[in-house]
């Protein structure tokens, strides 16, 4: 609506002379024209494959997707349910299943790489932020801490996954850091990561006080977690990759992996 206003402004107080009055309507039509792009233009832009940088590897074949989901299934996720359910020391109770699969909320994934690139940006980091790493967890049976009172009762000792953020050094490798806990750099304005990496030299203490500073009673880290698990609640009734598996690929014979 400003937009309009603007160039209907603009035609009544731009004067012409009046036998070229034709002449500048002619110029003013032809100039939108050509500077903004056909309706198919702008949709062929936004939806061409090309503009999203996707190839084959992106995609994988379908059986290819259940032969694998099978083989987690019957030489990974049986293995714990077999060492874990039961009673006893170190048993998780009868008929334990662990998690087949992680959801993670796409509005919170969104968030968490828009925070880490604003604090990169904000703390005035010598780094580029190029990748996450994704580590597998299983979330503890007690605690104390806010963070493990958040944690659902059910979803307790299960597999659960963190996202860490990630940057690349001179050597092309991929290193986890926090964009809020950084130092002055070396002979720069600019700021670096601390290393998540304890030295040797120090012990868990030093190395937190270090870290986090002697005050911060915290001391936690900017990672992306609490997705959703299945199971539990659930039964996973929700996932059609989980459910054509165990179909299609009830056991090894008939899914060969």
């Amino acid at each position: 609506m400003l937009t309009y206003k603007k160039v209907k402004y603009m035609k009544r107080n731009i004067q012409f002379g009046q036998p070229l009055w034709w002449l500048g309507s002619i110029c003013i039509v032809s100039f939108f024209c050509l500077t903004y792009p056909s309706t198919n233009q702008h949709a062929k832009k936004v939806n061409t494959s090309s503009s999203l940088q996707l190839n084959y590897q992106e995609k994988v074949p379908y059986k290819d997707l259940l032969r694998m989901t099978a083989k987690y299934r019957d030489q990974r996720q049986e293995i714990i349910n077999d060492t874990f359910s039961g009673s006893g020391f170190g048993k998780y109770g009868a008929g334990f299943s662990d998690s087949r699969y992680i959801t993670m909320d796409l509005q919170k994934l969104k968030d968490f790489i828009y925070y880490v690139e604003d604090q990169v940006k904000e703390n005035n980091l010598d780094i580029d932020f190029k990748g996450v790493r994704i580590y597998p967890v299983v979330y503890p049976a007690t605690g104390t801490s806010a963070y493990f009172n958040s944690i659902q009762s059910e979803y307790r000792n299960h597999l659960s996954t963190v996202l860490v953020p990630t940057f690349l050094d001179e050597h092309g490798d991929y290193i986890d850091f926090d964009p809020d806990l950084f130092m002055p750099a070396q002979n720069s304005t600019k700021n670096l990561p601390k290393s998540l990496f304890k030295p040797s030299n120090m012990t868990e203490e030093e190395f937190m006080d270090w870290l986090f500073g002697e005050n911060d009673t915290v001391r936690a880290v900017t990672v992306l977690n609490h997705g959703g698990l299945c199971p539990p609640p659930s039964n996973c009734l929700s996932s059609s990759l989980i459910l054509n598996t165990d179909e299609l690929c009830p056991d090894y014979s008939s899914c060969p992996y």
